[in-house]
Order: structure tokens, then C-alpha cells, then sequence
């Protein structure tokens, strides 16, 4: 019953954009948005207020489906991060699971460079 009924939302989160995807549990896209979509531009696309105009599609969206449940990935770094994480708990009530998948790069393991004298 709950994947029948689950939907999952993907957010990443890039430094000049913020894409959102709504597809269901077979991974089927049933729709997307971004802060560019809205026609802003430059560091318009990353503030509250494209957040939140994203967020209202897509819960406008989600309003006219019958899938209850919402499973939520976030990916990559911004500074509204919080706020847009705060925002998805107020507009859908039935939260699954909020998943981060932002990974940390790092440049591996390198040998010490003996030194000549």
C-alpha cells in the first residue's frame, strides 16, 4: 500500500540554480521545475522567495495526485539549505524520510614527497 502511494521528490542544489523533480517509485518523472524556469536571473534564482514559488507548484502539483507519502533527496550545497528544508516539512505533512546525499569530495590518499637535499 505505501508504493502505491509514495512519492519521491529530488532537490539539488547547485550554486546558481535549485532543480526540483517530482517522479514516483518506478522512477517515472512526473514533474519537474527549477528557479530558472520562473525567468529569474542571476543570484535571484538562489533567495527565499524562488524557494518558496517552487515549493507552491510543486505542492500545487502534488494537491492533484492521490499519493499520500513523500520521500524527500536533497543533493548539493547552498546557503538556504536549511530554510528550504524547513519549508518542505511546513508544505507536506506526511514526510517518509528526508535523505542527504551530498557527498564530500576529498583527494585521496598521496604519498609524502621525499625531499632532496
Amino acid at each position: 500500500m505505501l508504493k502505491n502511494r509514495l512519492v519521491i521528490i529530488s532537490v539539488f542544489l547547485t550554486l546558481n540554480n535549485i532543480f526540483y523533480n517530482v517522479s514516483n517509485i518506478k522512477g517515472e518523472v512526473l514533474f519537474w521545475t527549477s528557479s530558472g524556469s520562473l525567468n529569474l536571473k542571476g543570484s535571484k534564482k538562489i533567495i527565499g522567495t524562488s524557494i518558496s514559488f517552487n515549493l507552491k507548484s510543486v505542492k500545487k502539483f502534488m494537491d492533484n495526485l492521490d499519493h499520500v507519502y513523500v520521500f524527500i533527496k536533497i543533493r548539493g550545497f547552498n546557503k538556504n539549505k536549511k530554510y528550504l528544508i524547513k519549508l518542505l516539512k511546513q508544505y507536506f505533512e506526511n514526510i517518509v524520510l528526508v535523505h542527504e546525499k551530498t557527498s564530500f569530495s576529498h583527494n585521496g590518499c598521496k604519498k609524502t614527497k621525499v625531499r632532496c637535499l
